[in-house]
């Protein structure tokens, strides 16, 4: 729900921090955006969530992904271990792989 803003408050920290561009991957859950990115045809729109758009706007490639449907996502970063998990609609949490 607010990737438009976290998704860049965490890759301006991590750069911030000395991590190193290029290296990084992502990893996108979200319903789909009924508008959709707006330098999409219209006839794509709704298919791609915010957080790929922001993901690919940072240039950061997706390694995993659950998106589409119209449901919320919630999803944890472990950073002691790198492990980052998905809330689905269910309420069960699940790792990404």
């Amino acid at each position: 729900m607010y990737a438009d803003v976290a998704i860049p408050l965490l890759v301006e920290s991590c750069t911030g921090q000395g991590a190193p561009q290029g290296v990084a991957h992502g990893e996108a859950g979200g319903g789909l955006d009924p508008d959709g990115p707006g330098d999409l045809p219209q006839h794509q729109r709704g298919q791609h969530c915010r957080s790929q758009k922001i993901l690919a706007d940072f240039g950061i490639p997706l390694t995993t992904e659950d998106t589409g449907g119209n449901h919320n996502r919630s999803v944890r970063l472990e950073i002691a271990t790198g492990k980052t998990f998905l809330k689905g609609p269910n309420g069960s949490w699940e790792e990404l792989r």
